[in-house]
């Protein structure tokens, strides 16, 4: 998808043929597409199809994960079957290392390159390749790498699968996983996502919501999360937000899971926690429906749902369905409003 700013709006390109994408990268007057149906490059709006020889021999049509323009006109390419690089119309394969998922350049023209099997290596300006880990960390398994960010000169920040963050050299640092005894450690040791911001701070995205690291005091603040739910990953898809009962929350319909209340206090870390509802006897729970409005009268809370529509006492946590004069007595209900006379 492209997005169009002056029409706020996103326009499909070069759709046919294209199945999932996971990596892109600008070329000037085209872009690759790295995914499961193999590398490709779109331009003016076309798919440009690779010669099919050339394509097959080198593997471009596996499913590639990775993308990274490099400062020498190169494209690196990493995948199922391992690393490409592509210079001047000419495939050559790099390293040993399968599942490549991430690559991150340096200043020295070397790359950093992650494996969702086979961990981290770094490939030097001459094409030698050095393995990072688990050769500096043989004790750790499980060495599946989803995301890179520099650290400084030599240095970087790596993510992983249940795996946390680590830092290497690990002369440098060390590995920061969840603690569940302590407040300030990662959320989740699932890694998703990396992101340093102008003030020198990391931002982590985890399969259990969104941390924010002070690199410095290696200490996190869990930004968004769900404390109740750490056992796995959390449902996430909202799909609506509301008033809260008090200033500074809100009412997060999510998942099938009922209500969920936000808390976003000016200081400190904001916290999803499930709003716990006792139900009437013959009306489904609904801590189990899929939530999509709500509206205040009063101390009054009315919720739409899929299943129809619920009253809750908010003060005695007690939830009713309502049956409405329809030809279906408990419809889906997509919207709601309390006018000016409540």
């Amino acid at each position: 998808l492209r997005y169009d700013a002056p029409g706020d709006r996103f326009v499909p390109e070069g759709a046919a043929g294209l199945q999932g994408v996971w990596a892109l990268a600008d070329d000037g007057d085209s872009l690759w597409l790295a995914g499961e149906g193999g590398l490709k490059r779109l331009q003016a709006g076309r798919l440009m199809p690779w010669p099919a020889d050339t394509a097959e021999l080198a593997g471009l049509n596996a499913a590639q994960r990775a993308l990274l323009r490099h400062a020498d006109g190169s494209l690196w390419v990493g995948g199922a079957q391992g690393l490409l690089r592509i210079q001047a119309g000419k495939v050559r394969r790099i390293g040993r290392a399968t599942g490549v998922s991430a690559l991150l350049a340096e200043a020295d023209g070397s790359v950093w390159v992650g494996s969702a099997s086979e961990g981290l290596s770094r490939v030097r300006a001459d094409g030698t390749e050095q393995p990072v880990w688990p050769a500096e960390h043989p004790q750790r398994a499980g060495c599946g790498v989803s995301a890179l960010l520099h650290a400084g000169p030599g240095a970087v920040w790596v993510g992983g699968y249940g795996n946390g963050l680590a830092r290497f050299p690990v002369a440098s640092g060390g590995v920061l996983r969840h603690d569940p005894f302590v407040t300030s450690s990662l959320a989740s040791n699932g890694v998703r996502a990396l992101l340093r911001d102008r003030s020198g701070l990391i931002w982590v995205g985890t399969d259990l919501g969104l941390d924010r690291l002070d690199p410095q005091a290696e200490a996190f603040v869990n930004v968004l999360h769900s404390p109740q739910d750490r056992t796995g990953p959390a449902d996430r898809h909202v799909v609506h937000i509301g008033p809260g009962p008090a200033p500074e929350q809100w009412l997060l319909g999510y998942g099938s899971k009922g209500l969920g209340l936000l808390s976003t206090p000016a200081a400190g870390r904001a916290e999803l926690l499930p709003v716990q509802l006792r139900t009437r006897p013959g009306s489904p729970l609904l801590d189990e429906q899929r939530v999509l409005a709500s509206a205040w009268q009063g101390s009054q809370l009315w919720v739409a749902t899929l299943q129809g529509l619920y009253r809750v006492d908010w003060a005695r946590r007690l939830a009713e369905r309502l049956p409405l004069p329809t030809a279906q007595r408990f419809p889906r209900v997509d919207a709601l409003l309390v006018d000016r006379e409540a």
